[in-house]
């Protein structure tokens, strides 16, 4: 049970030859082309195509785009800290990075963004098949690029309210315009999202799963000069509650688990792009400076019942990242031949502070692979640097 509404003002005026076939034009190969005239094979929606069909984030796309669906490595948790994009069967991995990427405005996110919220996009565009020679690394499977819509001359203003069962609400909204008409534009997109959820506790006598998450994102978009555009982005993301977890009794027709302790989740996510579009006439040379950093704290419970008290699994990441991309790229793209080279160099941090311990009572639900009464406070620390050429 649900209802929900949109609004929008913006000083539009629509006209019968406005309702045509509308031609939609992708970067999926890092300049703008017909989606016609592309040999990948891509699943593209617009902004006006997301909201229609409230699309808020990248789990809402089972379903809509052929070949996609989710993993979870079990071993380590339910949460989204292990949680994994699959494209053609291809992605689920224990390994630190996934093998398929999700890109926001050019820029790499880390895996723990992968379920980015969908704030006032211009278009998003669903790549199947391995993508490296142009997106780089953890493509593999493919790759989601997720593009901001640019503010402009035009005002703007949209809101959404959506309520629904189980006490949840979610409310978003975004306004754009002129600072400065021709030259300077701005534009603000936020929502909020909470739910009591559907899973009880009744161990605890609490909702398992209540979550709250909020997101913010902001871009600032300048123009000096006919030939020069200059794109600032930042926002960030926040999310905190319970987990689902396991443990619904086998044949139950009852939402109920029966955890001894509470499955929480926090993570704060930041992240900031400056592009800069500069047309050379012969060419348009493309800039793209990225930066990201998230915190993740989850917990949960190993074996899912009342007993055994103790089993337990805490698991702190920190994740840092930093990114320039250089490129070059033939304009206008003509029938006969364009061409397009460009680089690529990255760094980043991830640290992981994880802690689990095992007690008497587990029963057979852990075979020896941990000793009984263990607790084990587990630290580690990975940095990647890379450099790219592609062409």
């Amino acid at each position: 049970l649900g209802l929900g509404f949109t609004t929008s003002l913006h000083n539009t005026t629509w006209a019968a030859s406005d309702f045509v076939a509308e031609e939609i034009t992708i970067t999926a190969r890092l300049r703008e082309e017909s989606l016609q005239d592309v040999p990948v094979a891509v699943s593209a929606f617009s902004g006006i195509q997301l909201e229609r069909q409230n699309i808020g984030d990248s789990r809402d796309l089972i379903g809509r785009v052929p070949g996609l669906f989710f993993s979870q490595n079990q071993s380590f948790g339910p949460s989204k800290t292990e949680t994994y994009i699959v494209m053609r069967g291809v992605g689920a991995t224990s390994a630190i990075e996934p093998a398929v990427a999700v890109f926001l405005d050019g820029v790499y996110m880390p895996k723990m963004m992968f379920d980015l919220d969908f704030l006032d996009l211009q278009r998003m565009e669903v790549l199947r098949g391995p993508q490296g020679a142009l997106f780089g690394r953890n493509t593999q499977g493919g790759a989601l690029n997720l593009v901001t819509r640019k503010p402009d001359d035009e005002l703007l203003a949209k809101t959404a309210l959506e309520v629904d069962e189980f006490n949840t609400l979610k409310i978003k909204g975004s306004v754009s315009g002129p600072l400065k008409e021709g030259k300077l534009f701005v534009g603000m997109s936020g929502q909020f999202e909470r739910t009591d959820g559907y899973i009880d506790n009744a161990t605890l006598g609490i909702n398992q799963d209540d979550t709250e998450r909020a997101a913010f994102r902001t871009t600032l978009r300048a123009l000096p000069s006919d030939a020069l555009e200059v794109i600032l982005v930042g926002g960030f993301g926040k999310t905190w509650g319970g987990q689902v977890g396991a443990g619904v009794p086998e044949g139950s027709n009852d939402y109920v688990v029966f955890d001894n302790d509470v499955r929480d989740i926090k993570d704060d996510i930041y992240n900031a792009s400056l592009t800069v579009n500069w047309d050379l006439e012969f060419a348009t040379l493309t800039s793209i400076t990225g930066g990201v950093k998230t915190n993740i704290e989850a917990f949960w419970d190993w074996d899912g019942g009342a007993d055994a008290t103790g089993n337990f699994q805490l698991q702190k990441i920190k994740q840092s990242q930093v990114s320039e991309e250089l490129r070059l790229a033939s304009n206008p793209v003509n029938e006969k031949f364009d061409w397009l080279a460009g680089a690529y160099i990255f760094r980043s941090v991830y640290d992981q502070d994880r802690d689990f311990g095992l007690v008497d009572g587990t029963g057979s639900t852990f075979p020896p692979l941990f000793n009984a009464n263990n607790v084990v406070d587990e630290q580690a620390r990975f940095v990647n640097k890379g450099i790219a050429l592609f062409g």
